[in-house]
């Protein structure tokens, strides 16, 4: 049995492998045509979810049609029947979707009082640079989160995604393992890859990975009469357009790199394009492996880890020069990346005119260090906690799924 899953998942990824492949040189070679097709599969879940109100007019037109149909017949009341049932649960889906009320991104939330440098420099950037000063993001709130990410996600304001919330989700080990100047570097590309007036369709196309796999999750919730048809398309469709969407989203990333050259240094932008990309390598191919293996090899339970807390450390005694370089080289030579909307590190190179590599300062005080001062060690003590507290529920339903499985499997050994 475990020969066939294994079996099974290396087929499965080798099939993906092979279609990212394919996928990754019709972006390549045909930019315009790929272009079109992401435009066109995005723009399916909006005609699903407009399909319903589109439905429930189709429908009432119908109904006065055979309500000015006199003498009534018995074909004209069934199909009245018929309309009315198909107008009623028009009405009701289009009321389903038009009330629908999404989460936002959970994490530990930012103001100005607890970061107040960080807030302070947000607005000097917004101040400083023409994009975000005439078309600045504006954020219903700011999150530090415990995964490696500095993203700005968006929250439909109701079942039509055409107006959301901003949310500006800082990941806590992108602070902790980048200095400050690269990591203010990184914040204002990421704000000004947002900044309206600018690659509006593909940014568009881009936020609409996250917002589709919202929809699944959240209809999900409210167990609904008749909602089981949006939970089960967005459970296919979600997926589906993130995959064939992957290199539209690489597109972006590069073309925020170049909008972001024109109003940073291109030397600074590159060393942060550099010290972000070895930080994010050594965070998931290194740190977080041997964080997992503490608890799956050695039997660590994790209220005795403290993870965010040690981090830095960790990461200057293993990051010096010479990794850095060593893997930045190894980057260089690989062209494609198909698990990551982040483009291969060479393309980043190509498209900013770089040749060659400028190693990063090393050492520097970290951004975590510089913005929270004092309290770095009682915010790192919050993220063990939020860490600790996620695991431990991961735990606790992969012991449910094995002991619902058990009593399936003595019964196969008897009945053997």
């Amino acid at each position: 049995m475990i020969n066939k899953e294994k079996f099974s998942a290396s087929l499965q990824t080798l099939s993906n492998v092979v279609r990212n492949y394919r996928l990754h040189h019709l972006a390549r070679d045909y930019p315009k045509s790929y272009f079109m097709i992401v435009a066109t599969v995005a723009f399916v879940g909006f005609g699903f979810l407009l399909l319903f109100p589109l439905l429930s007019i189709v429908a009432l037109s119908e109904l006065i049609t055979v309500a000015q149909s006199v003498p009534f017949t018995t074909n004209s009341l069934s199909q009245g029947l018929v309309w009315c049932g198909v107008f009623i649960f028009g009405v009701a889906i289009s009321h389903h979707i038009l009330t629908i009320k999404f989460e936002l991104p959970k994490g530990v939330e930012l103001t100005a009082t607890k970061a107040p440098q960080l807030f302070a420099h947000i607005d000097r950037n917004i101040e400083g640079s023409f994009w975000l000063n005439r078309f600045r993001p504006k954020f219903h709130n700011v999150l530090l989160s415990e995964q490696f990410e500095l993203e700005i996600y968006k929250t439909p304001v109701n079942g039509i995604p055409l107006w959301s919330k901003n949310t500006l989700v800082i990941g806590f080990p992108v602070m902790q393992t980048m200095s400050q100047p690269y990591f203010e570097c990184a914040l204002e590309r990421k704000l000004i890859q947002y900044s309206k007036g600018r690659n509006v369709v593909t940014n568009f196309l881009y936020q609409l990975r996250h917002v589709w796999s919202l929809y699944p999750q959240t209809f999900s919730q409210r167990k609904l009469l008749g909602e089981k048809i949006i939970v089960w398309f967005f459970k296919l469709y979600a997926p589906f357009y993130k995959q064939i969407s992957l290199y539209t989203a690489q597109q972006e990333a590069l073309a925020a790199d170049t909008m972001a050259l024109r109003e940073m240094n291109d030397s600074d932008l590159f060393k942060t394009i550099q010290s972000q990309t070895v930080a994010e390598h050594f965070f998931h191919k290194i740190y977080l492996p041997m964080v997992n293996n503490y608890i799956k090899a050695k039997k660590v339970h994790p209220a005795k880890l403290t993870p965010y807390t040690t981090l830095l450390s960790v990461f200057r005694k293993n990051i010096d020069a010479e990794r850095c370089k060593q893997w930045l080289e190894t980057f260089q030579n690989n062209t494609i990346n198909p698990d990551s909307i982040t483009p291969a590190f060479a393309q980043r190179m190509h498209n900013m005119g770089q040749t060659k590599i400028r190693l990063p300062e090393l050492g520097q005080r970290s951004a975590a260090e510089h913005y929270f001062g004092a309290h770095y060690a009682k915010v790192a003590h919050i993220m063990d906690t939020v860490w600790r507290k996620k695991t431990q529920r991961q735990m606790n339903r992969q012991q449910q799924v094995g002991a619902a499985h058990r009593p399936n499997i003595q019964m196969k050994v008897v009945a053997s």
